[in-house]
């Protein structure tokens, strides 16, 4: 590769074909990000997700007590936007740091 943009594009399309939905590539700027943060911004919003069998970003559970659980998600549901901004397609990831927008 020729750059690390390259071979960062080279690295995710290799782990696309795995089709894992539990497998993601960081860049270094986006690990730093991640790791910085004691709690995640799911939490901050009293939200923990993940993906459902179907791909979907879905609720865990709402922590009990915090804003989600007061706006009445419940485990199960499919975030299927945030602030009118479809999360189709996104990882986890994105989501969250999506989410720490609104934090």
């Amino acid at each position: 590769m020729s750059s690390t943009d390259e071979t960062y594009t080279a690295i995710k399309a290799m782990l696309k074909e795995l089709d894992d939905p539990f497998t993601r590539f960081l860049t270094p700027e986006e690990y730093a990000t991640m790791q910085s943060s004691n709690t995640s911004a799911l939490t901050g919003v009293g939200l923990e997700v993940t993906f459902n069998g179907e791909g979907e970003c879905a609720v865990v559970t709402p922590i009990s007590g915090g804003p989600a659980e007061d706006a009445g998600l419940l485990p199960g549901d499919v975030i299927m936007s945030i602030d009118g901004t479809s999360v189709a397609g996104s990882s986890l990831y994105q989501v969250r740091t999506f989410v720490m927008r609104f934090c």
